[in-house]
């Protein structure tokens, strides 16, 4: 129970500094809405895809929390295909 917790913790902390402005998605030459425009469409991409579970994830985890880490992970994989850093905020 009590390493279930601290994922959850862990978890926790990695989510609130994600939400924050500090670091955002940049590619030479490409304007903000174009941005916008990539980040909506590897969100969409990603809440659209239902991927593997790894088994050696569950029970770790609430079964949302897990789907919510992976569609994360699929949209800035996403954006990584598509040419783009994340990097600190100026």
């Amino acid at each position: 129970m009590m390493k279930s917790g601290m994922v959850l913790a862990g978890v926790l902390l990695v989510a609130a500094g994600c939400a924050s402005n500090d670091y955002v998605w940049r590619k030479e030459g490409v304007s903000a809405s174009r941005v916008d425009a990539d980040r909506a469409a590897c969100q969409q991409a990603s809440n659209m895809s239902r991927g593997s579970f790894e088994a050696s994830n569950r029970g770790q985890v609430g079964p949302g929390v897990d789907a919510a880490m992976r569609r994360s992970d699929q949209s800035m994989t996403c954006m990584r295909d598509r040419g783009y850093e994340l990097v600190p905020a100026r």
